[in-house]
């Protein structure tokens, strides 16, 4: 007798046996217990998650031989799914576990996709289930490969077909299905299974097939299945295949062609110690070796992404480790290495990072050779200059923190300290001594702003960027603006919220607002913000940067040159471009 490989070997057989799909599972038994089967059902979602397991297994419950035509309401209110459970030993059972049931059609969608295949199907529509079985049921794997024709044909048949036909369609791009199929069918959406129930399952495999191995071995396949069951016992039949009991996780690597997670960190430390040498060293020992370069990529992208999820999580005043071990699907040991690392980074730079990840392995994934990619990428990660955010900027800009007493001289890409003097000779708020001295509060206008956006009011800290401020005092707010900004202010909601939000950050309980609309308003407030607004001093100090690096780009020594080489040629316009 021929080998039977795990994937069809542990297919489940039952609805107890389906795993990690309780909603699919819950909702089909019901519907056959109370008598509401539909006349044809689409099951999506990705690969290996027991989709076309589930198709036979109810069609086994819709003809099983030894289960009860109708069911009392007293069974019905218990919800009993044990009634509809196929049994597995009568001839219908067994004929459909074997592929060799009269009642049921198995067709793939993606050989059988034309008009004539269709016609077919339908024409058999016409004769009766075989004897001892209820319904004939058509399941149609990869129902998306189909041609366009086919789907015309079918729609008549699938929206009325006779009483006692069911159409199952599985597939895993539903979003390649007409929506004139979709509409006519009931619709069970299957999720990929989590890293802990593929481990579970995995074990018990290894078990009854008597093969002892690490549950570290087990812990990678269930990670690298990416949440499908069938790619993970795939893995685990060519290791058992090895016949080598005292696998090393090591070695398991090596097998697959995976990249060990300790490689990772050590790559991730020269990166964000700025350590390029150390970097192109690791990844040139590692690309020696045979490894998925795919998969490769991949876990680099992984790895900088389970970065920024912990260095969110380290924002709290105390992290959780296991909500951190579930999302970053590790252990408690991992999980510490990676709050370990992401605390050398602030959440800024580690968002920064993440971004040039995902733009270096999009690229790489299409390059001739990625090993070139990947390493400018890793170059480019670990020699980021230092940044801060605009919010911090405009904060320091505004209380002068990046003004000084001794102006020096402008660098060569930068401006000449004009904007900086701009930001800090604005027009303040009005503030009071007392209001200056009361605790728990910042009188910066700016940092309030940012304030109400930290706390997601995203449309309301666009409003206060363009309003200029009279005053800020306890209890009191006193706003001028264009009459567009003014209005949304003054309307109920908003400034109910804006009450709110003041209360919170000054800790006083209530606030009067005092919203006065320009009397000469220009185009340049209904565009910009009023006259001292953030958005207004932005503006304008956006426009000098510009006007700056245009003086400066005239006078350019090289350009100067080109001007003198070409009697008589001028610049007709100078374009800066955002790196």
């Amino acid at each position: 007798m021929s080998h039977l490989v795990l994937a069809r070997k542990c297919r489940p057989q039952t609805f107890k046996s389906l795993i990690g799909q309780d909603y699919v599972r819950t909702a089909l038994a019901n519907a056959i217990l109370r008598g509401r089967v539909p006349h044809a059902l689409l099951l999506t979602g990705p690969r290996g998650v027991g989709k076309t397991s589930t198709a036979r297994i109810f069609a086994k419950a819709l003809n099983c031989q030894k289960r009860a035509d109708e069911f009392s309401a007293e069974q019905v209110a218990q919800n009993n799914s044990d009634l509809v459970e196929p049994c597995g030993q009568c001839q219908n059972c067994k004929e459909i576990a074997h592929s060799n049931s009269l009642a049921v059609w198995e067709i793939d969608g993606a050989s059988n996709n034309s008009v004539e295949n269709v016609r077919e199907l339908i024409d058999s529509l016409h004769t009766l289930p075989p004897p001892g079985s209820r319904y004939k049921i058509y399941i149609i794997d990869e129902v998306h490969m189909l041609s366009a024709a086919a789907f015309n044909a079918l729609l008549k048949t699938l929206e009325e077909p006779p009483p006692q036909s069911i159409f199952i369609f599985a597939t895993t791009e539903p979003h390649k299905l007409p929506e004139t199929v979709i509409s006519r069918c009931q619709r069970h959406d299957f999720s990929a299974l989590s890293t802990e129930t593929i481990f579970n399952e995995l074990k018990n495999i290894a078990q009854n097939e008597n093969f002892k191995i690490e549950d570290k071995v087990l812990g990678l396949l269930a990670r690298k299945a990416r949440g499908g069951m069938r790619d993970a016992q795939s893995m685990l039949e060519r290791i058992i295949a090895l016949g080598d009991e005292s696998l090393t996780l090591e070695s398991a690597n090596k097998i697959f062609g995976f990249v060990d997670r300790e490689f990772f960190f050590k790559l991730f430390d020269a990166i964000t110690t700025s350590n390029s040498a150390l970097a192109l060293k690791q990844l040139s020992e590692m690309f020696q070796q045979a490894l998925h370069i795919r998969t490769f990529l991949e876990d680099f992208l992984l790895h900088s992404r389970n970065l920024l999820v912990s260095a969110v999580e380290c924002t709290k005043a105390k992290p959780d480790h296991e909500l951190l071990a579930q999302i970053l699907m590790c252990d408690r040991s991992e999980v510490e290495r990676f709050i370990a690392q992401s605390t050398k980074l602030s959440l800024f730079e580690a968002q920064r990072l993440f971004d040039a990840a995902e733009r270096g392995v999009s690229i790489a994934l299409t390059s001739p050779d990625p090993r070139f990619s990947l390493e400018a990428t890793v170059v480019r990660m670990s020699t980021l200059e230092d940044l801060k955010p605009i919010a911090e900027i405009l904060q320091q800009l505004t209380q002068g923190g990046l003004t000084s007493t001794k102006p020096s001289a402008p660098s060569k890409f930068e401006p000449s300290g004009k904007s900086t003097r701009l930001a800090a000779e604005k027009n303040q708020p009005v503030v009071t001594q007392a209001r200056q001295e009361s605790q728990g509060f910042n009188p910066s206008w700016e940092a309030f702003v940012h304030f109400v956006n930290s706390h997601s009011e995203l449309m309301l800290a666009q409003h206060l960027r363009r309003v200029s401020v009279k005053e800020f005092n306890p209890g009191t707010l006193h706003l001028v603006g264009s009459e567009f900004d003014v209005k949304s202010l003054e309307d109920a909601a908003t400034a109910k919220r804006l009450k709110e939000i003041l209360a919170s950050y000054s800790t006083h309980p209530k606030w009067a607002l005092k919203l006065e609309i320009l009397t000469t308003p220009n185009q340049s407030a209904v565009t910009f913000g009023a006259q001292g607004s953030i958005a207004h001093t932005e503006a304008q100090i956006n426009e000098m940067r510009k006007a700056e690096l245009d003086q400066e780009a005239r006078s350019h020594p090289v350009v100067q040159e080109a001007l003198s080489l070409f009697s008589g040629s001028t610049i007709e316009k100078v374009q800066i471009i955002k790196s």
